[in-house]
C-alpha cells in the first residue's frame, strides 16, 4: 500500500462510535448500511442477525477518495441513519428525508444542499471579488490619507519654519534697527564727551587761574605799597574780564543732555502688533492648495529672493467658491442733494452712521464731537445731543426710540430722538460697535476681540452668541455694521474678510455669505435694507453701492461720480427709496442720491 492511500484510510473514522462519541479508525465499509465501521463494529454487525448478510469490504480494496467524501457528510441528528442532502430555504435549515417529510412537506423552498451550495458558493466568489474590490478601494483610500497625512504634516512644519523665519527676521531687523540707533548715540555720546573733556581741561586751567589770581589779590591787598597794589589789581582785574570770557562759562554749551526719542511710527507699529496675531490657521479643500500652490509657484519665480512675508502678501486669498459670478453692469447714481453735519462750535466732524427715522429725519453719529445729532432729510438742523462718549452704530428700535453703541465707555444706550432728544444708558459686559436690533425684543452686537456676534436682552444680558465656531467657518475678523432683513435674519458686513454674512440668529445657521471672485474688490461698510426687502451695501473703498436681494444674489452696482478723496462708511435708506450715504472725506458731508 503506498503512502497517499495509508495517509487516507487514517482519515477515515468509525461512524458508529462517532454516534457514541468515541474515535476508532475504520478498517471495513458496509455496502448496505453505507458505514465506515472499525474492527469492533464489524464484529457486531456480523453477530447481529439482522445485518449477517449484509456485504462487508475491506476499506484497502474500495475508492477512498469517493468513500471519504461520503464519510464526511453530516447525520442527521434527529434521525442518526439519515443524512443532510435538503435545504428548506423558508426555514433557513438543512434536513434529511425523514425530516422533509415529517415537519417539512408544507414548506415550497426545498432543495438540494448540492444546489443550494452551488449557488452559495457562486454568490461567495462573487462575494469575495467585491469584497477585494472593496479591499483595493480601501487601500488606495488609506494610501491617499497617509498621503494627505504626510502633506498635512508637511504643511505644518512648512508653517512653523515660516514663522519662526517671521521671528527671526523681526528678530534681524531690531538688531539691524538697534545697532543703527546704538551707533547714532554712541556717536553723540563721542561727540559730548569731546567737547565736556575739552570744557573740562578748560575748566582746570580757568579754577588754577582763579587760585592764582586769589593769591595775588590776597598778597597785594597785604602789602603795604599803595602803588603796587593798584598794579597788581589792574592786571587781576584785566585777566579775570578775560576768565569769565571764556567758553567753559557759556551755559548753552553745557546745558543740553543725551536722550532717545523714539519713533511714532514705531511705536504705533509696536502697539498694533502687541493687540494683533500674526494670522489663523485654515484648512483649505486640495483644490484650492492646488492652485494656491501653482500661483505661487509663479510668483516665487519672479520673485526668487523674496522672504516669507512676501510670500504671504502674494499669496491669493482664500475664496468661498471657485465659480466665478457674473456681475450685473455698472450704473450711475444720479445725485439729488448733499448738505454738512457740521453744526456751529463743533471741531472736524467724523460721522460713523446714519438712519432715517420712521417720521421720515435723519439720526448721525458724530463720534469726533460725542453727538448724536437730527436732520431733515433737505438738511435742516432739528436737534442734537451731547452722549459724553464716542457715539458709533445706530439702529431703530421703535416708533420713537433708537439703539446707539457707546464702545469707548462699554455702553449701550437708547435714545428718544422726539424733540428735546433723551438718552439712557446700560452699562455691557464688552465693548461693542455694530447693533441691530431683532424680533423679540432682542439686540445684535457686534465685537472685535474674540470677533463674534453677541444676542443680548434690552437690558444688555449676553443670552447667546454667534462666532466663527458656530458658523463652522472662519468668516467673522472685523464685523463692524449689522443689519437685519424684513424675515429677520441678520446681515453682518465683515470689512477684513470682505464678505456680506446672512445668518438666522434665532437657529444660529448661515443663510448666505457674498464674497467677490477674481479680481473684483469688495470693502463693505455700511449695511440697509429697504422696504421692499432689497440690501443695499457701501464700499469702503471705491465710490460704489452694492444692490442685493434678499437671497444674497448681487443684482445691481451704483457708481457715484463724486471728487476728491471719496471713502464712503454708513448708508441708510428712506422712504421714497432715496440713499443717504455719509464720507470720511469730507467727514461732515451727507450726500443723497436717486436709486
Amino acid at each position: 500500500m503506498d503512502k497517499t492511500k495509508s495517509e487516507q484510510l487514517l482519515n477515515i473514522g468509525c461512524q458508529p462510535c462517532s454516534r457514541h462519541k468515541r474515535r476508532h479508525l475504520a478498517v471495513s465499509w458496509c455496502v448496505n448500511c453505507q458505514e465506515a465501521m472499525c474492527t469492533e463494529c464489524t464484529e457486531a454487525h456480523e453477530v447481529l442477525t439482522m445485518r449477517s448478510s449484509h456485504d462487508i469490504k475491506p476499506l484497502s480494496v474500495l475508492d477512498l477518495k469517493k468513500l471519504s467524501e461520503q464519510v464526511s457528510e453530516d447525520l442527521c441528528h434527529i434521525h442518526s441513519n439519515e443524512v443532510l442532502k435538503l435545504f428548506c430555504e423558508r426555514c433557513e435549515e438543512v434536513l434529511c428525508s425523514a425530516c422533509y417529510g415529517l415537519r417539512h412537506r408544507k414548506c415550497d423552498r426545498v432543495v438540494s444542499v448540492k444546489d443550494i451550495v452551488r449557488v452559495k458558493k457562486e454568490e461567495c466568489w462573487k462575494m469575495k471579488r467585491n469584497l477585494e474590490i472593496k479591499k483595493r478601494e480601501t487601500e488606495k483610500l488609506m494610501n491617499d490619507l497617509q498621503k494627505k497625512k504626510e502633506k498635512t504634516v508637511a504643511s505644518k512644519e512648512s508653517i512653523v519654519r515660516d514663522l519662526r523665519s517671521i521671528r527671526l527676521a523681526m528678530e534681524k531687523m531690531l538688531e539691524v534697527k538697534e545697532k543703527t540707533s546704538v551707533e547714532q548715540v554712541e556717536k553723540l555720546h563721542g561727540e559730548r564727551q569731546n567737547q565736556l573733556d575739552t570744557l573740562l581741561k578748560q575748566g582746570e586751567c580757568l579754577l588754577s587761574s582763579v587760585i592764582t589770581s586769589i593769591e595775588y589779590l590776597r598778597s597785594s591787598a597785604e602789602s603795604k605799597k599803595d602803588t603796587e597794589f593798584l598794579r597788581v589789581y589792574h592786571n587781576i582785574k584785566a585777566a579775570a574780564s578775560k576768565l569769565w570770557n571764556s567758553s567753559i562759562c557759556n551755559g548753552e554749551k553745557v546745558s543740553s543732555s543725551l536722550s532717545f526719542v523714539p519713533s511714532s511710527n514705531f511705536i504705533y507699529c509696536f502697539r498694533k502688533l502687541q493687540d494683533s496675531s500674526l494670522g489663523e490657521g485654515v484648512l483649505t479643500d486640495s483644490s484650492q492648495n492646488q492652485s494656491l500652490s501653482a500661483s505661487l509657484d509663479v510668483q516665487e519665480t519672479k520673485h526668487e529672493s523674496d522672504d516669507v512675508i512676501t510670500k504671504w502678501i502674494l499669496t491669493p486669498p482664500i475664496r468661498q467658491s471657485p465659480s466665478k459670478r457674473r456681475q450685473p453692469p455698472t450704473k450711475i447714481l444720479e445725485k439729488v442733494g448733499e448738505f454738512s453735519v457740521k453744526i456751529d462750535n463743533d471741531s472736524s466732524c467724523q460721522i460713523d452712521d446714519l438712519l432715517v427715522l420712521k417720521d421720515g429725519s435723519l439720526l448721525v453719529t458724530d463720534w469726533a464731537n460725542e453727538k448724536v445729532k437730527k436732520f431733515s432729510v433737505n438738511g435742516e438742523f432739528l436737534d442734537q445731543l451731547m452722549v459724553g462718549s464716542w457715539p458709533c452704530k445706530i439702529s431703530s428700535l421703535t416708533e420713537d426710540r433708537v439703539v446707539i453703541t457707546l464702545p469707548r465707555t462699554k455702553e449701550i444706550s437708547y435714545l428718544c430722538h422726539k424733540v428735546p432728544m433723551k438718552i439712557t444708558k446700560m452699562v455691557s459686559e464688552k465693548r461693542y460697535y455694530g447693533i441691530a436690533a431683532l424680533q423679540g425684543g432682542f439686540l445684535a452686537c457686534s465685537t472685535y476681540s474674540p470677533p463674534q456676534i453677541d444676542i443680548l436682552t434690552i437690558r444688555a444680558e449676553i443670552v447667546s452668541s454667534i462666532s466663527n465656531d458656530v458658523l463652522s467657518q472662519q468668516l467673522l475678523l472685523w464685523p463692524h455694521y449689522l443689519a437685519t432683513t424684513r424675515s429677520g435674519d441678520l446681515l453682518i458686513s465683515d470689512y477684513c474678510r470682505k464678505c456680506l454674512i446672512c445668518v438666522d440668529a434665532t437657529n444660529e445657521k448661515l443663510k448666505f455669505v457674498y464674497k467677490c471672485d477674481g479680481e473684483s474688490s469688495f470693502s463693505p461698510g455700511g449695511v440697509a435694507v429697504g422696504h421692499d426687502g432689497t440690501i443695499f451695501v457701501a464700499d469702503t473703498r471705491q465710490n460704489k453701492v452694492y444692490k442685493f436681494n434678499e437671497d444674497g444674489e448681487l443684482t445691481a452696482l451704483f457708481l457715484s461720480l463724486s471728487t476728491g478723496n471719496y471713502k464712503q462708511t454708513g448708508i441708510t435708506v428712506g422712504k421714497a427709496g432715496t440713499l443717504f450715504v455719509s464720507e470720511e472725506a469730507p467727514s461732515d458731508s451727507v450726500k443723497a442720491y436717486h436709486v
